[in-house]
C-alpha cells in the first residue's frame, strides 16, 4: 500500500485518493457504518484483532545485526561515548 511507503508524508486523504487498496478498505468500512452493521468502536476492535492475528501468524523476522550495530554506534556517538570493541 502507498501508505506504508509514505507514512509521515501522506495524509490519509492523500492515500485515499492515490492508493486503490486503501480506498477500497475505507469505502467498505464506510458502507458498514452506513448500513448500521457495525459501530465505529466495533470496527476499531475488529481492525485491532485482525492486526493481532496477522502478527501472531506470520513468521518471525530475523534481527539484522548490522542494523543494530549502526543504531548502537549512532546512540554512542550522540552521547559522546567512545567505541568499545571489547
Amino acid at each position: 500500500m502507498v501508505l506504508d511507503k509514505l507514512w509521515g508524508r501522506g495524509s490519509p486523504e492523500w492515500c485515499y485518493e492515490h492508493d486503490t487498496d486503501f480506498h477500497a478498505v475505507v469505502d467498505m468500512i464506510e458502507a458498514m457504518l452506513h448500513r448500521a452493521q457495525m459501530t465505529p468502536g466495533e470496527i476499531r476492535t475488529a481492525a485491532t484483532l485482525a492486526c493481532i492475528h496477522y502478527e501472531m501468524r506470520r513468521l518471525p523476522q530475523p534481527i539484522r545485526i548490522e542494523a543494530w550495530s549502526r543504531i548502537i554506534e549512532a546512540v554512542r556517538s550522540e552521547r559522546g561515548e567512545e567505541r568499545d570493541d571489547g
